[in-house]
């Protein structure tokens, strides 16, 4: 059995609101949950357990390589944009003591679910475009993260490709692209 992933943070809240759209009024404390979730389901099944649990030791730990400090670096703004792409729903209603509630104020007016739903594939798009980018540095720099290419027993589940949506013009240019890559699994 696999020892448990240590926790921490990839990311902290000034980089959170340096990084993303989210005004300076807003209460950061909605959102700083939701950088666990966004790491979890969006980071560690690209790079994998071993890199994951690695990079949360490094961090714990203060003891990260100069490789693993560039690999932070990479991941940060998918998790930030990934981090508010989780958040948004929760911040649009909040579970009370009343139950599901949506606020509102006599100077502002919330925006219907659908204006929500495209800020959020905004933020999702944004999300995937940093997590291409880091697929293709991966790519490009895999004998720096051998744990990114394990054998696979201690891998997450891992999707096909790294957009949902939008146009797609080929591969990333690194020759890393199809079914034999461990990062496109």
């Amino acid at each position: 059995m696999a020892a448990p992933i240590i926790t921490a943070y990839l990311i902290d809240e000034t980089w959170l609101k340096n990084f993303t759209p989210l005004n300076t009024n807003l209460d950061i404390k909605l959102v700083v949950p939701f950088i666990r979730t966004a790491q979890d389901l969006w980071i560690q099944p690209r790079i994998g357990s071993a890199q994951y649990a690695r990079l949360m030791q490094g961090i714990v730990n203060s003891d990260l390589t100069s490789e693993e400090s560039l690999l932070l670096e990479m991941l940060r703004p998918a998790v930030a944009y990934y981090t508010v792409y989780e958040a948004i729903p929760f911040i649009y209603a909040q579970i009370r003591n009343a139950g599901v509630v949506k606020t509102t104020n006599a100077n502002i007016e919330n925006v219907s679910l659908d204006e929500m739903n495209f800020l959020r594939n905004e933020l999702k798009n944004k999300g995937e475009h940093y997590i291409k980018r880091l697929l293709a540095f991966l790519c490009e720099n895999s004998t720096d993260y051998p744990l990114v290419n394990g054998n696979g027993e201690d891998m997450v589940a891992r999707k096909n490709t790294p957009f949902t949506g939008g146009f797609y013009f080929g591969g990333s240019g690194c020759g890393c692209d199809g079914e034999g890559n461990p990062l496109y699994r």
